[in-house]
């Protein structure tokens, strides 16, 4: 009995965990990119970089981390990284020079982002440890916390800045990263068998490699890499098209962009239900579909009227729940195709990797959308264009993605 409960409370301190980096990874974006450009005199180029750079951490970390019997230790060792790099990151505010800053907040977010790999990747990994039974809910309950923790970060952190100041808003979810990491690591007990000394060598297949040369899972990491791309191009581009199309002051995107958080949140909480229910594989194809639909809703805005802001809306909204279907489901269709690939010896394998995989695609996209698609493209061709663009690749990958479902090896 007491052992039960000490499972629940450390799970329950683990989904805390993914709650505080989705809201950390928020008021990077809410705040800091406000506050380095108005206290700091930063450029635009040097926010956007430091932005990206979470997720080019995602990228290299993912290619590095290997399968442990015991995932314990490197989910707290990435909470600790993240919670320490996020306290020191609110902390350079206090540095004057503006080259020292950049420089201090770009390693912050280097660390920040390593951080959040090793604890998003071992957190799967001791969620299938405690609970094997109930991946198929706990997973995407989890992708649930961080999106839900990522809608709080966007909501809260503005008010916590203007009242708090920046250091306590960034230095606060920092602290508690760190704070629920150490309960995590006091109330989780590592398991006392023999699996504990089995041979790092033994959990890793011959050929680890091999599902890249695999057609389904190419191609199922091809579609989430784009769909990552969209709502990567979303973010950086949505609060420019607003204001130079539509006219809206800031406070007035503010409501338009917490409309879409919220429906984000929503789609995440019936994806869990999904999921639980079974239906993964068939709600990664219902999002490679809504990747069509997203960007054709905004493509057809001519002019700014009300209505046309009601159908860029939708779209927006549309696009931006793309991301958390996406989550929750990625890593149980990649489990089921690593499965058939690798056989149920390699479990401890399996997880590493499927949760690997849905960080590497959703970095990889995220850095693209940002950097290329929502810089370089827009600047060059325009939003309409570089959306259109997109729905026409998002019908290719819908098209792929039906023809090879069901996912098997």
């Amino acid at each position: 009995m007491v052992d039960s409960i000490r499972e629940y409370v450390s799970l329950t301190f683990l989904m805390v965990v993914f709650f505080l980096e989705g809201s950390a990874t928020a008021l990077v974006i809410a705040v800091f990119t406000v506050h380095a450009r108005g206290q700091h005199s930063a450029g635009q180029i040097f926010v956007g970089i430091c932005v990206s750079l979470y997720y080019l951490a995602y990228i290299i970390t993912s290619l590095l981390l290997k399968p442990v019997a015991q995932p314990r230790d490197r989910f707290v060792f990435g909470g600790l990284l993240a919670g320490v790099s996020m306290i020191i990151f609110a902390f350079a505010d206090l540095i004057t020079n503006v080259y020292l800053f950049e420089i201090l907040s770009n390693i912050c977010q280097w660390f920040f982002g390593i951080g959040s790999m090793f604890a998003w990747t071992y957190g799967v990994c001791a969620i299938s440890s405690m609970k094997p039974d109930y991946v198929h809910i706990l997973i995407p309950a989890a992708t649930f916390g961080f999106f839900f923790g990522m809608t709080f970060g966007s909501l809260v952190g503005p008010y916590m800045y203007i009242y708090f100041g920046y250091i306590i808003s960034i230095g606060s979810f920092g602290f508690l990263m760190v704070m629920f990491s150490i309960s995590f690591f006091i109330t989780f007990r590592n398991k006392s068998t023999n699996e504990t000394n089995t041979p790092i060598d033994n959990l890793i297949p011959e050929e680890p490699y091999k599902f890249l040369y695999n057609k389904t899972a190419l191609i199922i990491m091809s579609s989430q890499v784009h769909s990552s791309v969209l709502t990567g191009f979303i973010e950086v581009t949505i609060t420019f098209f607003l204001e130079r199309h539509f006219k809206l002051r800031l406070e007035q995107m503010a409501i338009y962009i917490v409309l879409a958080s919220i429906a984000t949140v929503f789609s995440s909480f019936v994806s869990m239900f999904i999921c639980y229910a079974k239906w993964s594989h068939q709600l990664f194809v219902f999002k490679t579909f809504l990747g069509i639909i997203g960007p054709v809703l905004m493509i057809i805005v001519n002019d700014a009227s009300t209505m046309n802001l009601v159908v860029f809306q939708i779209g927006y909204m549309t696009s931006d729940a793309i991301r958390s279907m996406s989550s929750a489901c990625l890593i149980l269709v990649s489990k089921s195709l690593l499965l058939d690939i690798y056989g149920e010896n390699y479990k401890e394998f399996v997880y590493l990797k499927s949760s690997t995989v849905l960080l590497l695609t959703f970095g990889t996209g995220k850095f693209l959308g940002q950097m290329v698609f929502g810089g370089i493209l827009t600047e060059a061709f325009g939003f309409s264009f570089v959306c259109c663009a997109i729905a026409v690749i998002s019908l290719l990958f819908f098209v792929l993605v039906c023809l090879n479902y069901p996912f098997k090896a």
